[in-house]
């Protein structure tokens, strides 16, 4: 990883925006100018579309982090803890626990969250609270 943040309008020429070092980051579903990022700091909210980042305060260190349509915002610790937050500089709850140290994440909605972790893909329908593995059909 370069640490570096790029866009591109046309995915050929690419700008770099950030050399911030940052492991994961998100994008408000309501503002695009809004992102939050996991740092080896902790989280971290850049309001200038990924330009500057500052360190949120009181957020835990996670190392991923999602944003999803619906504005749930959720993130997990190296640890597998899962924390939401209705906003990036408000109150983290902690939740469920993925069972071991997450190699991925995504939000897909305030109830539905998917994690990676010891191999498995997990899924929690009740917000976080509970994880288990996918069943496939």
């Amino acid at each position: 990883m370069t640490g570096q943040l790029l866009v591109s309008d046309d995915m050929r020429a690419w700008q770099e925006l950030s050399r911030e070092p940052i492991a994961d980051f998100a994008v408000s579903p309501e503002d695009a100018d809004v992102l939050i990022a996991t740092t080896q700091q902790g989280l971290a909210q850049s309001n200038d579309g990924g330009r500057t980042f500052e360190i949120v305060p009181g957020a835990p260190l996670m190392v991923f982090v999602g944003w999803a349509e619906d504005g749930t915002l959720a993130g997990v610790t190296p640890e597998g803890a899962l924390y939401t937050a209705d906003a990036p500089t408000g109150d983290w709850t902690e939740g469920g626990n993925v069972g071991g140290q997450p190699e991925a994440f995504t939000v897909h909605s305030t109830e539905e969250i998917y994690a990676a972790a010891n191999g498995t893909i997990l899924v929690s329908t009740d917000g976080g609270d509970t994880f288990g593995p996918t069943i496939s059909q």
